[in-house]
């Protein structure tokens, strides 16, 4: 049994950069800067959050061991600031990574549709038509050749939930 060898790395990295340069320059595109540009200054900014927190910890547990209640305190009031700042950064950073994915997603999809719309089809001769259905431009789709066989009422997919 022959197994499919993955593409090579240069060949995967070709895709990568002509995805992202069509995703650049698709309606999407500046916004899609924006929200990268953005997410970036998040995740760097959650680093630098990351040494603060370092920081911050190590004076309170000095202050723990020290025995020192000012300063205990003082650095408590800054672990939580912190925690709450690295809390909102990572929150705000996560959203903008879902929505950026979202927004490559739906630039694919209508990027797909509409290459797959723009093809020429040719009429379907043989029946169950698979993908390749043929969509009129004005009215509602067709499909050439005979009708499909009716559906069984007894068996649908609420019977099967049960």
């Amino acid at each position: 049994m022959d197994i499919e060898k993955p593409p090579p790395l240069k060949e995967t990295a070709t895709r990568f950069v002509r995805a992202v340069r069509l995703f650049g320059s698709s309606e999407a595109g500046p916004e899609a800067k924006w929200m990268l540009a953005g997410l970036l200054a998040l995740l760097f900014g959650a680093n630098g959050l990351n040494v603060v927190n370092s920081y911050v910890g190590r004076n309170f547990m000095s202050a723990i061991a020290e025995r020192q209640t000012a300063e205990f305190v003082s650095q408590a009031l800054y672990y939580v600031a912190v925690f709450v700042a690295s809390t909102v950064v990572a929150v705000i950073a996560r959203f903008l990574e879902e929505r950026l994915g979202l927004l490559w997603r739906d630039s694919l999809t209508r990027r797909t549709v509409s290459l797959y719309l723009a093809w020429p089809m040719e009429p379907i001769t043989a029946w169950p038509p698979r993908a390749d259905w043929r969509i009129p431009t004005s009215g509602s789709p067709t499909t050439p050749g005979p009708s499909p066989p009716p559906r069984s009422p007894s068996f649908s997919w609420r019977s099967t939930a049960r």
